[in-house]
């Protein structure tokens, strides 16, 4: 079949699978063209299959593209992006919102969207309590690790991002906060005290013991060394806000896995690139980061170090499937929302609100708690159990707005997302218990029952809320229906969050839509937030000297700018320095990050000192 045009759509994952290339090039047609809004999504590769899609000339030659782009490239030559800014103009079309046709009428007509951030204070002692004993704790901890040595802040420097991610759970609701893991990393510290080398140089358990060498089987030889460090220093709920090189977003509790060339990835990312790449029985690939040719039985995961993995997901599905229901038969009308309990000990919703069907600690659980928190204070146990049984500051003021919203217009629905699945389980079963029709979506989820959400949100008016994952919901997903989005814990890229809005304000949508995000003043979250407005600031001050495609055209640019516009802006300290991703440049960074005259700078995220 011979056609006349063909487009396709999203052509940035035409590198997906070996099959799917095949069918690509087998297409034969006069007009080819690439529509996506990411041409560039993880590496050059990206663009160099939409050149071999749209058969340009010379550039759709896997021996042409590596010698004159992707040698230079990796060997940081500025000529590089020369050529690649020669090629995209005359190959590249690119359409932004903002786009108006000749006579100024705008391109793109969407309704306004209104964006607001709305700062909370502790409005409950015990909470604000509990967040300023965790503060406190995470800034003591981070001063232990820098006084021991320079490797040991190297060897936790995962941990210390998990620092900031206990303290926004804690922003959340302070039963998303696990006591537990507080008290593993406690241990961990003073064992790092103990050991002045900061290295862990045994496995500490047998599952350890038997993953490592599993992994070093199958590991390539230069990256063993790697692949030991990675599962020596790997401990649950430390890896959850690495970046996943597939789907560009935090791990979150999802499985880590670990390929031979010990390249980390969401377990679920990488086994779907793996069996879309092969139609043979053994599922087999090339790595997403250096395009080893890997295969599905020698992944490695990370979660088995802990004697988890299967077990531990399948007993989770299994508590979640024992929870009682939100609510009973018995209905009522108070305050404007319809209680179905007459267990509901307050129709107010305030931050002292007794949670609906909250959980008391049963005495062997008590006596647990007491076990593993021996280290803990008694006053973050305290507040966190006093705490974790009311309804907090943010999620009183999210149901307080989704009440404004049912009655200013009833015909409003909106988008509540979070990145905590226990924010999502406390928000759904307080909607419940006041009358609110709710769906959601989480990374659990099979498509079907997806498909089904989205539905159901879409087609019933009763539906008013719908509950997402940042993780599972930002991309993809067509939610017109809503006007109005919650973002209840605002991620750490600002590229997440955009996609999440853009979920609802897009084409097609005929409402104005309204944005609002939640944050906890003098808080993490604040320097969170105001650190992404520097980072944005700094973009802007590099646009003028960037073309429509993302290349770099003023070549009077000083030369810091066009080298952090091609290494990327991670990879630079403030005078502009190139730093590489080894092992022994990363100290020298962390060294001078947490260096005392630079403190106050790096505290900004990572703790109040």
């Amino acid at each position: 079949i011979h056609f006349h045009r063909v487009m396709l759509d999203e052509s940035h994952y035409n590198q997906s699978g070996i099959i799917t290339k095949q069918s690509l090039a087998s297409l034969s047609a006069s007009h080819r063209f690439c529509v996506t809004g990411t041409p560039i999504g993880h590496s050059l590769a990206d663009l160099q299959g939409q050149l071999r899609f749209l058969r340009v000339p010379q550039f759709c030659r896997s021996d042409f593209w590596k010698q004159n782009i992707g040698t230079p490239y990796n060997e940081r030559s500025y000529d590089a992006l020369q050529v690649l800014r020669s090629l995209l103009s005359h190959v590249v079309v690119r359409h932004s919102k903002e786009q108006t046709l000749e006579n100024g009428e705008a391109m793109l007509s969407l309704p306004p969207r209104t964006m607001e951030t709305i700062l909370l204070s502790f409005e409950s002692p015990t909470e604000e309590n509990f967040y300023k004993e965790m503060e406190n704790r995470n800034s003591k901890r981070f001063m232990e690790l820098r006084s021991i040595s320079p490797k040991t802040v190297l060897s936790h420097f995962i941990e210390l991002n998990s620092m900031i991610y206990t303290a926004r759970r804690a922003c959340g609701h302070p039963s998303l906060v696990n006591l537990e893991k507080i008290h593993d990393f406690d241990e961990r510290v003073a064992h790092d005290k103990l050991h002045k080398d900061g290295l862990y140089e045994r496995p500490k358990t047998i599952a350890q013991a038997g993953i490592l060498e599993q992994a070093l089987e199958n590991a390539l030889p230069s990256a063993k060394n790697r692949m030991r460090e990675v599962i020596l220093t790997y401990h649950e709920d430390e890896f959850n806000l690495m970046e996943c090189p597939v789907c560009l977003e935090p791990t979150g509790e999802c499985d880590i896995a670990l390929t031979p060339c010990a390249h980390k990835f969401c377990a679920e990312c990488i086994v779907n690139v793996l069996d879309g790449a092969s139609s043979s029985r053994e599922a087999k690939g090339r790595c997403p980061e250096c395009r080893e040719v890997i295969r599905r039985s020698e992944l490695t995961f990370l979660a088995d170090a802990t004697g988890a993995g299967e077990k531990k997901i399948a007993a989770m599905k299994l508590e979640e499937d024992r929870k009682p229901p939100a609510a009973s038969l018995v209905t009522a009308n108070v305050n404007g929302f319809q209680f179905n309990s007459k267990d509901v000990l307050s129709a107010t919703i305030s931050s002292t609100t007794p949670r609906i069907n909250y959980k008391y600690l049963t005495e062997k659980e008590k006596k647990k708690q007491r076990a593993c928190c021996h280290t803990l204070t008694g006053t973050l146990s305290g507040n966190h159990a006093a705490a974790s049984s009311y309804l907090g500051t943010k999620i009183s003021h999210l149901l307080q707005e989704i009440k404004e919203m049912m009655n200013k217009d009833p015909k409003s629905k909106c988008v509540v997302f979070s990145q905590f699945l226990g924010a999502l389980n406390i928000i759904s079963e307080e909607c419940k218990a006041r009358g609110i029709h709710v769906v959601r979506i989480d990374g659990a989820m099979k498509q079907h029952k997806r498909a089904d959400a989205l539905l159901e949100f879409s087609s019933n008016p009763d539906t008013k809320v719908f509950l997402l994952s940042m993780r599972a919901g930002a991309a993809g997903l067509n939610l017109m229906a809503a006007d109005h989005c919650f973002i209840l814990d605002p991620p750490q890229n600002t590229a997440i969050e955009e996609q999440a809005i853009n979920r609802i304000h897009r084409i097609g949508q005929t409402r104005p839509v309204i944005v609002k995000r939640f944050i906890m003043k003098d808080t993490v979250e604040q320097r969170i937030l105001s650190n992404r407005r520097s980072l944005a600031t700094d973009r802007l001050s590099l646009s003028t000297a960037i073309d429509g495609v993302g290349i770099m055209t003023d070549e009077s640019a000083p030369q810091w700018a066009k080298r952090r516009h091609l290494h990327g802006a991670n990879a630079f300290n403030n005078e502009g320095e190139v730093v590489n991703a080894n092992s022994s440049q990363r100290l020298n960074l962390l060294e001078a990050l947490f260096d005392c005259s630079t403190m106050t700078r790096v505290c900004k995220v990572y703790c109040k000192i």
